[in-house]
C-alpha cells in the first residue's frame, strides 16, 4: 500500500482501544452479535443487518476516538445513514470472498484484506457501495503480500478460538460453559476485528474530518492540509478621461 503498514502496531492499538473501552465496545458488539443471530434466523436476514451493523460499530468506534460520548443508538445509524450502500457492500463482498474461498483459501483472504476498509470508506466518506469497495481495493493492490497479512490477521484469530472450542468440547465441558464462552469469545472478536480495521484505516487511509490524519484516496496517504488563500491584487484603476 501507498503507506508503510505495521500489522503488529494495528493489533496492540486495537488491544488499546478495547481495553480502555471494553464495556461500551464489548457491549455494542454484544447487541449487534445478538441482533444478527435473531436475523440469520430468517433466509437473507443475517446478510442484510451484517453491514449496517458494522456501519454502526464504526461509527460508535470513531465517536470514541474523537473524545464524544458512547451512544448505544449509534449502532442503528447504519439503518439510518449510508443503508443502501452498507447492505449493497455487505452483500457483494460476502459473495466475492466466499467465492475466493471455495476455491482456494489464499484468494479468500485476499479478498478480505483489499476490501476490509469499505465499510470505513461508506461511513467516514459517504461513499456509495461500489466506490468504496473500489477506493478499498486500491488500496489493498498497492501492496499484496500486506493485504494478505491483513486479511490473516481477521481469520486467525477465529480459528483459534474455534480449535479451542473444538478442545473443552472433546474434554466434555457442560453444554452452557461451552455456550458461554463460544458467546464471549465471538464478542471478544467482533470488538477485536471492528478495532483493528479502524486503527489501521486510521493509519494507512485517514479520517477525512481529522486534519492530522493521514488521507488517501484510495492510492496511497498524504497528509490532509489546508490550501493556501491566493492573494490577487486588486487590477489598477482606469486612466483618467482626457
Amino acid at each position: 500500500m501507498g503507506k508503510e503498514m505495521d500489522v503488529k502496531k494495528y493489533a496492540m492499538e486495537a488491544l488499546d482501544l478495547l481495553k480502555d473501552n471494553i464495556n461500551t465496545i464489548g457491549f455494542a458488539a454484544l447487541l449487534a452479535g445478538v441482533i444478527t443471530s435473531l436475523a440469520s434466523l430468517t433466509i437473507v436476514g443475517g446478510v442484510l443487518v451484517a453491514g449496517p451493523l458494522a456501519g454502526g460499530m464504526f461509527y460508535i468506534i470513531m465517536d470514541l476516538n474523537s473524545g464524544e460520548p458512547f451512544d448505544i443508538k449509534r449502532l442503528f445509524d447504519g439503518f439510518t445513514q449510508n443503508l443502501v450502500p452498507l447492505v449493497l457492500a455487505s452483500l457483494v463482498m460476502s459473495l466475492f470472498i466466499s467465492i475466493g474461498f471455495m476455491f482456494l483459501i489464499v484468494p479468500g483472504i485476499l479478498l478480505t484484506g483489499y476490501y476490509m476498509f469499505t465499510f470505513l470508506y461508506i461511513v467516514d466518506r459517504d461513499m456509495d457501495f461500489w466506490g468504496a469497495m473500489e477506493a478499498s481495493r486500491q488500496e489493498g493492490f498497492q501492496d499484496h503480500i500486506r493485504s494478505l497479512a491483513l486479511g490473516a490477521t481477521m481469520f486467525l484469530p477465529a480459528i483459534v478460538v474455534a480449535v479451542f472450542m473444538m478442545i473443552i468440547s472433546v474434554i466434555g465441558m457442560p453444554y452452557m460453559l461451552t455456550a458461554a464462552v463460544a458467546v464471549f469469545a465471538h464478542v471478544l472478536l467482533v470488538a477485536f476485528f471492528s478495532c483493528f480495521v479502524f486503527r489501521a484505516y486510521v493509519d494507512i487511509v485517514g479520517l477525512v474530518n481529522d486534519p492530522s490524519s493521514t488521507v488517501g484516496g484510495g492510492g496511497g496517504g498524504r497528509v490532509m492540509t489546508a490550501k493556501p488563500k491566493l492573494h490577487v491584487e486588486p487590477p489598477p484603476p482606469p486612466p483618467p478621461a482626457k
